[in-house]
């Protein structure tokens, strides 16, 4: 590997991350995301690695990104930093190289305990956080979103900015978000959901075997966590959250995507050897989408506050005792 090329960490090669594709869900995406490096893969200018939100013509990938997140944030109903809010307490669950979070905190006025099980971007990430002086807003945890080391019932907000899909399982997220999120609390993903089943045996059924199930190996993504908006819905209602919304944005993410992975200023990062799986990736994003197959939401869920007794309608109508209300276990 070269390491001269922005974002290289010169410790894995492309053989690493075929043989963890081959693998699948014997592996976690640890090796794609070490192989993937240091930051600055795409533009010389950021670390993110999101498909980005191109849907105002954003003029750079750091921008699309910058849109993505800030899209994701206000979606979970953060509103932009007012001197008059009380802050907010956020875990950030997969948080890459921690972008997001450096704009969440300075924009959205947030504090963040960010999760990630990836040392190099951990490392990276915290280097950005102390160099902008955030450290006392933001800091990172080598930890799973599925084995939150945060209080039950502790923070404002569990953001998952296009992380949730790799999850193994997204229900064990979805129980550890509900665990630690105050009463009122909101869960906001930007998610990969799946449209169709890998199912049937016609040529349209095995191309999309192929591609979705492939795709899916590659970016280390359990079988389980392959289903559709109204599936998502239903696997938090039975979590325990309530006000889900579903929101899809896949026309202003795959089709950007795409068009920076094809574009020659992108492939000219990668060695010469290597170009050919980058525009393979573009099309591997944009060719499910368009069939129909695959598309990118943004998902929001509240933790419902305590049910409280409602006041009496009528005058002078009291309350049941406490001898004879019902029991918690209905005796």
């Amino acid at each position: 590997m070269n390491d001269s090329l922005p974002g290289r960490t010169g410790r894995l090669g492309v053989g690493a991350v075929i043989r963890s594709t081959i693998r699948g869900d014997r592996d976690d995406p640890t090796t794609l995301y070490s192989y993937l490096g240091g930051g600055a893969l795409l533009a010389d200018d950021t670390d993110y690695l999101n498909l980005g939100y191109w849907q105002d013509g954003p003029g750079s990938y750091r921008a699309a990104g910058d849109a993505l997140a800030a899209e994701l944030a206000r979606f979970a109903g953060f509103a932009e930093r007012s001197a008059r809010r009380a802050v907010k307490t956020i875990v950030d669950v997969g948080f890459g190289f921690g972008e997001q979070d450096v704009l969440w905190a300075r924009r959205f006025g947030l504090t963040i305990v960010g999760l990630n099980v990836t040392p190099p971007q951990i490392a990276r990430a915290a280097a950005r956080v102390a160099g902008e002086g955030l450290a006392d807003r933001i800091r990172y945890v080598r930890a799973s979103g599925t084995a939150i080391p945060v209080a039950s019932e502790a923070v404002d907000g569990v953001l998952a900015l296009e992380s949730a899909f790799h999850f193994r399982l997204r229900d064990d997220f979805f129980r550890e978000a509900f665990r630690i999120l105050k009463p009122g609390g909101v869960l906001a993903t930007a998610d990969i959901v799946a449209l169709q089943p890998l199912a049937g045996w016609s040529p349209t059924d095995l191309v999309r075997r192929l591609l979705v199930g492939g795709g899916r190996r590659f970016w280390h993504i359990p079988a389980e966590n392959l289903y559709g908006p109204e599936e998502y819905r239903a696997r938090l209602e039975a979590a325990g959250f309530q006000g889900v919304a579903v929101r899809s944005i896949g026309s202003a993410t795959f089709p950007g995507i795409r068009a920076l992975l094809q574009a020659p200023a992108t492939l000219t990062r990668f060695p010469r050897r290597e170009r050919p799986i980058v525009r393979l990736a573009g099309e591997a994003f944009w060719l499910p989408y368009r069939a129909g197959w695959v598309d990118y939401v943004l998902v929001r869920a509240v933790k419902p506050k305590p049910v409280r007794a409602a006041k009496s309608r009528k005058a002078g109508e009291r309350a049941p005792s406490p001898r004879s209300a019902p029991r918690p276990d209905g005796a």
